[in-house]
C-alpha cells in the first residue's frame, strides 16, 4: 500500500534531517482515540537502523524490522497507587503495519512504574522495542521503509489475558539509528557490542513482561531526573563502560554533594575513565579492567577515599541500593552470535522493577538502563532501554541475530564515604553526648 502524499513528504523531510546527523526525529502524537488510556498521552515511533558506530550501517542494517516506541505519560490516568508511593500499570499495545501485519499484540503486559505523582509529565516516559513484522520468526521487512503504522495502547491494573483491541490510531514512523555496546573479555568469549558483534540486524521480538496473575513489586529508582538529572554523555564507538561510570560518578556527586565529583561533568568523568580503563574503539573495555580502571581514575582526581565500590549479582540488593541513593551500573551480555561470541554491554541503571506471581514469588525483573543510543555520532545522549531478566540473571528475549542466551554478569555499586573531618566531628559529638549522659547519671 503506497503511503499518502503527506506521509511521503514527511519521510523525505525526515531523510533530509537524517543526513544532517539527525538521530531521533520523533513525531509526537496525542492518542485521543485511545479510550482505554483514559487520557491523551504523547507517543512516538521509529524504525531502527543498525549503525556501525563509524558513520555507516551494518550489512542489512538499514530499515530493520525493529521498532522503537517512546510513550510519555502526562498524568496518572490509567495508573494505580502501588507500594512505596509509586504509580504502576501494565502496558499493552496492538499494532498494524500495512503490508506486514494486522492487529498484532506487539507489547504484552509490560510493567510501567512512575516513582511518584510529581514525576508525571517530567520523568514518566517509557521506551520499548517491538517487532514491525508479523512474528519474530519472519523478516519480511527486509530493508523496506515503514512510513506509518496503526496502534492501540492500554493501561490496566492487572495483566491482560487477551489483546486490548484493534489498532485504531494512525502514527508516522521516523528513523532511529542505534548502536550500543563495548565490553569484551576473550577468555569467556565476550566481545564488544558493536560492529559484526553487535545487536546485529535480524528478526526482532515482541516483549512480554508478565502473565495473568502477576503483580508489580516495589521498585528501586535513581533520584528524580529533573531535580538531580543524569547528565548525557557522548560515547565513542564501544565506549559504553566509561560512559556508564561517567554518568554515575557525576550523579553520585550531585546527589551527595561531593565537590570533587559534582564539579566535573559526566563527559569529563567518562573521558578520564576511558583512559584509565584502557578503552578502545576497536574492542571497548576489558571486563577485568573496569573496577581497577575506575579505582585508578578516582585516585588520579583525589577521590579514592570518598567512594566505596561493591559488586553484586542480586537484583534485590541493587534495587535497595538505588533507593538508598547510591549509583548502580549493570554489566551484561545480549547473547551469542553464530560464532559463539557474546555481545557485552555496560550501562547506568535508572530503575529496577520486580515482577511477582500470586504467591509473591519474584518471577522477573525489569531493568531500565541509560546509555548513548548511537555511539560514534559525536553527540551526547541519554537513551533508555527496557530489559527483562529472569531471577537467575538470564535475559529474556532475543536481540538481532544473537541467540536468546544473554544474561547478567553483575551490578557495580558506588557508595559515598564521609570525609574524615565529618567523621571526626561525628565522633566528637558522640563523645560529648556520652559525657553529658554520664554526668547526669552521677548527679542523680
Amino acid at each position: 500500500m503506497a503511503a499518502p502524499a503527506f506521509l511521503m513528504l514527511f519521510r523525505r523531510r525526515g531523510d533530509a534531517m537524517k543526513t544532517e546527523n539527525f538521530r531521533y526525529g520523533s513525531i509526537v502524537l496525542l492518542a485521543l482515540g485511545a479510550a482505554c488510556l483514559g487520557q491523551a498521552q504523547s507517543v512516538s515511533f521509529s524504525q531502527v537502523n543498525w549503525a556501525d558506530g563509524s558513520g555507516g550501517y551494518l550489512a542489512g542494517g538499514l530499515n530493520g524490522d525493529w521498532a522503537h516506541a517512546r510513550i510519555d505519560f502526562a498524568t496518572s490516568a490509567g495508573f494505580t497507587a502501588g507500594p512505596g508511593g509509586q504509580y504502576q500499570a501494565w502496558l499493552n499495545m496492538v499494532t498494524s503495519v500495512p503490508l506486514h501485519h494486522t492487529n498484532k499484540w506487539s507489547v504484552m503486559n509490560m510493567p510501567v512504574v512512575v516513582r511518584s505523582l510529581g514525576d508525571f509529565g517530567t520523568d514518566s516516559f517509557f521506551d520499548v522495542f517491538f517487532d514491525l513484522d508479523a512474528s519474530s520468526s519472519s523478516n519480511l521487512i527486509a530493508g523496506a521503509d515503514v512510513p506509518e503504522l496503526f496502534y492501540t495502547l492500554s493501561l490496566s491494573a492487572n495483566p491482560l489475558s487477551s489483546a486490548p483491541g484493534a489498532a485504531a490510531t494512525q502514527a508516522f514512523v521516523t528513523d532511529r539509528d542505534f548502536v550500543v555496546g563495548g565490553l569484551y573479555e576473550p577468555s569467556i568469549g565476550l566481545f564488544g557490542g558493536t560492529g559484526d558483534k553487535a545487536e546485529a540486524p535480524g528478526s526482532a521480538f515482541d516483549p512480554v513482561g508478565g502473565t495473568v496473575g502477576d503483580q508489580i513489586g516495589a521498585s528501586g529508582n535513581a533520584s528524580n531526573s529533573v531535580t538531580k538529572p543524569i547528565e548525557a554523555v557522548n560515547e565513542a564507538k564501544n565506549f559504553c563502560a566509561p560512559g556508564a561510570f561517567g554518568r554515575s560518578l557525576k550523579y553520585l556527586g550531585d546527589v551527595h554533594s561531593i565537590a570533587g565529583l559534582s564539579s566535573r561533568t559526566a563527559q569529563q568523568h567518562s573521558n578520564g575513565l576511558a583512559s584509565n580503563m584502557g578503552t578502545t574503539t576497536a574492542n571497548g573495555t576489558l571486563l577485568s579492567n573496569i573496577i581497577t580502571g575506575k579505582t585508578a581514575y578516582l585516585q588520579a582526581i583525589g577521590m579514592a577515599g570518598r567512594v566505596r565500590t561493591t559488586t553484586t549479582t542480586s537484583f534485590a540488593h541493587a534495587l535497595e541500593q538505588l533507593n538508598d541513593r547510591q549509583d548502580v551500573e549493570i554489566l551484561f551480555n545480549y547473547g551469542t552470535d553464530s560464532a559463539g561470541r557474546r555481545a557485552g554491554h555496560a550501562a547506568m541503571v535508572k530503575q529496577i522493577v520486580p515482577i511477582t506471581n500470586a504467591q509473591q514469588q519474584v518471577t522477573g525483573y525489569k531493568v531500565i538502563t541509560v546509555q548513548d543510543g548511537k555511539q560514534g555520532d559525536g553527540q551526547a545522549e541519554n537513551f533508555t532501554q527496557e530489559l527483562t531478566f529472569n531471577p537467575n540473571g538470564s535475559l529474556r528475549g532475543r536481540y538481532g541475530n544473537l541467540n536468546g542466551d544473554g544474561g547478567l554478569y553483575n551490578f557495580v555499586i558506588e557508595c559515598p564515604v564521609p570525609e574524615p573531618s565529618s567523621m571526626v566531628a561525628l565522633a566528637v559529638g558522640l563523645i560529648a553526648i556520652s559525657r553529658r549522659r554520664n554526668k547526669r547519671s552521677r548527679s542523680r
